[in-house]
């Protein structure tokens, strides 16, 4: 009978401090450069009007589906301030700069992460990548998203909306109108992304003009200069 080769059941110690660290850190952006990286998104937003321009003259539809492209871009652009502006709130509260939030006292921080912080205590701007860890997979586009994350920097959403919408005489609310805006964007901009800007009812494309696409840039671009504006009257 061929005899089985012997296993070795002897435990081995265990070894300490191997975790991986986190390869890439997040970066602390100022106010100032999280505001001209949206600044400089949305430039190069405008700047697809021209071969917009371009292929309407020549009759080509094609020109649609650049004006398409320019609203699933355009709530990007706006996703991505929200998480730079999430993080920047997060840091001033935890140094003490901005008062701390009910949403932020409940601010949830996992037991892996504390771990890996007191077996390195010298890992710098360990606060700042837990943040971006936790709201790396999420999206702020729709309003209720955006509103949860100004409420948890302590960013009154309000205000926001009133520095964004305000207009004399208007029946409308700026409430109204700042949560219309980011629903409605949000919604075309999953029609384009999931749906290829068609009618689930009729497999119909949803008609798309240049007017349509300004619109959008110009509310997107009145409400993130609000939330910069908010946020300079906290200093």
């Amino acid at each position: 009978m061929q005899q089985t080769e012997e296993r070795n059941l002897e435990l081995s110690p265990r070894i300490v401090n191997t975790r991986d660290r986190r390869r890439n850190h997040a970066i602390q952006f100022e106010l100032g450069e999280i505001t001209a990286r949206f600044e400089n998104n949305v430039s190069s937003i405008k700047a697809q009007f021209g071969l917009v321009e371009q292929l309407e003259n020549d009759g080509n539809l094609q020109y649609k589906d650049i004006l398409r492209s320019q609203i699933v871009f355009l709530d990007s652009a706006f996703d991505f301030f929200m998480h730079e502006i999430t993080k920047f709130g997060m840091v001033q509260i935890f140094q003490g700069i901005w008062e701390k939030t009910e949403k932020y006292n409940n601010f949830a921080i996992r037991l892996g992460d504390i771990s890996d912080v007191l077996q390195n205590p010298e890992q710098e701007n360990w606060f700042l990548d837990i943040v971006n860890d936790s709201y790396a997979e999420d999206t702020f586009m729709s309003a209720d998203t955006v509103i949860s994350q100004l409420k948890l920097i302590g960013l009154k959403w309000q205000n926001i909306a009133d520095r964004a919408f305000f207009e004399q005489g208007s029946t409308i609310s700026t409430k109204d109108k700042f949560k219309g805006t980011l629903n409605s964007l949000f919604l075309r901009r999953n029609q384009i992304a999931h749906q290829a800007d068609c009618r689930h009812e009729t497999g119909d494309k949803i008609d798309i003009d240049r007017e349509f696409v300004e619109s959008y840039i110009d509310n997107i671009e009145n409400i993130v200069h609000a939330i910069i504006d908010e946020i300079a009257a906290k200093a």
